[in-house]
């Protein structure tokens, strides 16, 4: 089961989708992009970052997985 992103289906491997990995999505409508990736990694309570991006002339979206702040700044010795 992928993401469905201008009638294309795009399958993203979830479980390898780790702290600090990311994806490149091709697509021309950004907005709908990010929103069909946004609500696909809500159900996941994935916190990830996308930006625009133009790789190999082909414009489209680059999706990163992050940290959540809390458990960046929970760490022990954080302070240190």
């Amino acid at each position: 089961m992928g993401m469905v992103i201008h009638t294309l289906d795009f399958v993203v491997k979830w479980r390898k989708f780790t702290f600090g990995a990311s994806f490149f999505i091709p697509c021309l409508d950004v907005e709908t992009a990010t929103r069909v990736v946004r609500a696909e990694c809500e159900k996941r309570k994935y916190v990830i970052k996308i930006l625009l991006a133009v790789e190999d002339s082909v414009r489209g979206i680059r999706v990163w997985r992050v940290r959540p702040l809390y458990f960046t700044y929970r760490r022990k010795g954080w302070w240190e």
